[in-house]
């Protein structure tokens, strides 16, 4: 435009508001009427502009500046880049203003708030992120990123609150993943038995187990499961279960019970030990056995008894034992009872002490002594030797002497009737001729 005199100047009023205009300098001559313009009527006269070129530029920068795009918005522009602010009017009533990036060359354009020193960012009202764009990402490698999802927080709207908790040591702490290894200390876990789950660390979905109270409802508190320590060299071992075949190792067992079934009513065998006084081994037997009971009918076999008493079945203070003190070492003697007829009428039958006053029957006597009770000296062996085959003795029906070759007198024995001379011989005979001779 051509050069114009100030004088020369339309004047700025409401009707004129477009156009090129000049700010008036006001000089100190009064004889010169300088025309002059207020100030809202100056901003009034800028164009709206655009990014490229703002309706209020800088005169060294003309891409730098203020500009407008549409009504009730508002550009700033520097360059190749700028921000660009907007107002949208909600459906609540309430309204949004938007700060959007403006970028001449690029495009993807990030936005950094970079605050002086140890300055910080600060929002004083309610925060919104949408989760799909709320990225965090490491500050030493831009490749590390972890975003937040809520998608899965609940089927219904509203607001869920995640509580931070105190850290107890140190002054950091790691959240804690599904599908992390990580350990994770001082926590009190609680959680409802039906969906307390462990499921198959594999892969295979199919192999859970679940944890399930069974107590009464009366039953209240907390109850302690303590996991033993199978020991150093030991690093896996397995939970008891009531179904399981599996091998115990290294137990105490406290009134065990066993069953063959599950039921409650099943009939149980009891492991007592409370007449113990000290700790005791029993050992088992190399075979498949039948556990022997005191009270019970059974047969046993192969056994060697040490120490054995016999006890009356009704009386138990009626007792026997065996003593075998006297026997050879390394020796087993075996005593067998005599074969008995069952079809004769004998009854039963008992064993012979030597003290016991007993009836014998049908007995053959090896090597027999008759002795005195009370003098072991006066003895009478009974010598077989003589004889070659079965011989008879028979006692008469009355009190007698038996007769020997030593005690035939006159003045001792007396021969009744039945003995004749004839029926004597030897050395007796002839003492008895004599004697009747006299």
């Amino acid at each position: 435009m051509a050069t114009k005199k100030i004088s020369q100047l339309d004047g700025i009023d409401d009707a004129n508001l477009s156009g090129e205009a000049v700010l008036p300098v006001v000089v100190s001559d009064p004889l010169i009427p300088n025309r002059k313009a207020k100030v809202n009527q100056l901003f009034k006269t800028i164009s709206a502009g655009t990014k490229a070129s703002p309706g209020l530029a800088f005169d060294l920068d003309r891409n730098t500046g203020v500009y407008q795009n549409a009504y009730d918005q508002l550009g700033f522009s520097y360059g190749q880049g700028g921000f660009y602010l907007s107002r949208i009017e909600n459906n609540d009533g309430s309204s949004t203003n938007l700060l959007t990036v403006a970028d001449d060359s690029a495009t993807n354009s990030n936005i950094i708030i970079s605050p002086k020193g140890a300055g910080r960012v600060e929002v004083t009202g309610q925060l919104l992120l949408n989760d799909n764009l709320f990225v965090i990402q490491d500050n030493s490698d831009n490749t590390r990123k972890a975003r937040f999802e809520v998608g899965n927080i609940g089927n219904t709207g509203g607001t869920r609150v995640f509580t931070l908790p105190e850290i107890q040591t140190g002054s950091g702490t790691t959240l804690v993943g599904d599908n992390t290894n990580q350990i994770i200390t001082n926590k009190d876990i609680f959680v409802e038995d039906q969906r307390f789950t462990i499921r198959d660390g594999v892969g295979n979905t199919e192999k859970n187990a679940r944890f399930a109270f069974d107590w009464d409802n009366t039953v209240t508190g907390t109850k302690t499961y303590a996991l033993p320590d199978p020991g150093i060299a030991v690093t896996t071992t397995e939970l008891l279960d009531d179904q399981s075949i599996q091998t115990a190792a290294g137990k105490n067992f406290i009134d065990a019970k066993f069953t063959s079934s599950t039921a409650t009513d099943t009939p149980k065998i009891t492991f007592t030990t409370a007449s113990l006084t000290a700790d005791r081994i029993v050992t088992w037997p190399d075979l498949s056995i039948t556990v022997v009971g005191e009270n019970a009918t059974q047969t046993l076999s192969n056994k060697v008894i040490q120490g054995l008493i016999l006890a009356d079945t009704t009386t138990a203070t009626k007792r026997i034992n065996f003593d075998l003190s006297n026997q050879f070492e390394n020796i087993n003697h075996p005593f067998k009872f005599p074969f008995q007829n069952f079809n004769q009428a004998l009854g039963s039958s008992e064993l012979v002490t030597t003290n016991a006053t007993q009836k014998l029957t049908a007995k053959e006597l090896n090597r027999t002594a008759l002795i005195d009770d009370t003098d072991d000296a006066r003895k009478i062996n009974i010598d077989l030797t003589n004889i070659t085959v079965e011989r008879t003795i028979k006692f008469p029906d009355a009190d007698a002497t038996l007769l020997s070759t030593q005690n035939v007198t006159l003045d001792d024995v007396q021969f009744g009737a039945g003995i004749g001379a004839q029926r004597l011989t030897s050395k007796v005979r002839q003492q008895q001729l004599y004697l009747s001779q006299i």
